[in-house]
Order: structure tokens, then C-alpha cells, then sequence
């Protein structure tokens, strides 16, 4: 996701499951609402948009739900989050967020912190 952005969900059902995952990575004032994240695995590294105008190559993917790196200004709201291969919130290298209003299910580490 990119900075400014929002994933919005409300209105309709939207789910991100099988494997998939979302990374935030050095954006800022980005919202998450109302999505259903669950049944994430792992991933091979794979092509990733960064911009608007620029496409380059992701890393390998450790099977968080939510991935987040050196971002500021998150806001995680009314999500479900269930099953993820390695944890459901990973937020590291200086990130600040803000968590309220979710659902975290089915899983041994909700929040993983370094």
C-alpha cells in the first residue's frame, strides 16, 4: 500500500485470504476498515508496486497478516484477522500505529513485537 491510501471495506465483504498478506512499508497516514485477513502463508518473493509509477521486486513474505515497516500514522479498524502462518501483526523499525476494533482469532501470537 502507499501513503494517503486507504483499504476500505465497509459496504461490501472483502476478504484477503490464501496466502495472500498486506505489507505497509515506509508509508505514512494509511487506514485499514473492515477487511477480513485470514489463511495467510508464506510467500516467495514476488513483484510489488511501490508507487503509482514504479513496480520493483518484494521480498519473500514470512506469513504475517499484516506486515509493517518503518510506517507512521497506521490505523487498523474494525478487521478480522484469523490464521497466519507466522503472526497476525508484525510492526517493526520504528512504526506507529494505532489498533482498535479488531477481531484476532485462531492464532497463537496476536502481536508480535521485537
Amino acid at each position: 500500500m502507499m501513503s494517503y491510501k486507504r483499504l476500505d471495506g465497509r459496504g461490501v465483504v472483502v476478504h484477503i485470504t490464501s496466502g495472500a498478506s498486506v505489507t505497509l512499508q515506509s508509508v505514512n497516514h494509511t487506514i485499514i476498515h473492515n477487511i477480513y485477513i485470514h489463511d495467510i502463508v508464506a510467500n516467495e518473493p514476488a513483484r510489488v508496486m511501490s508507487s503509482e509509477s514504479h513496480v520493483g521486486q518484494g521480498g519473500r513474505a514470512d506469513g504475517d497478516a499484516i506486515s509493517i515497516f518503518t510506517a507512521n500514522n497506521i490505523w487498523i479498524d474494525h478487521c478480522s484477522l484469523a490464521k497466519a502462518g507466522d503472526g497476525l501483526i508484525d510492526a517493526i523499525r520504528g512504526s506507529t500505529l494505532t489498533i482498535s476494533n479488531n477481531y484476532f482469532m485462531n492464532h497463537d501470537k496476536a502481536w508480535k513485537q521485537p
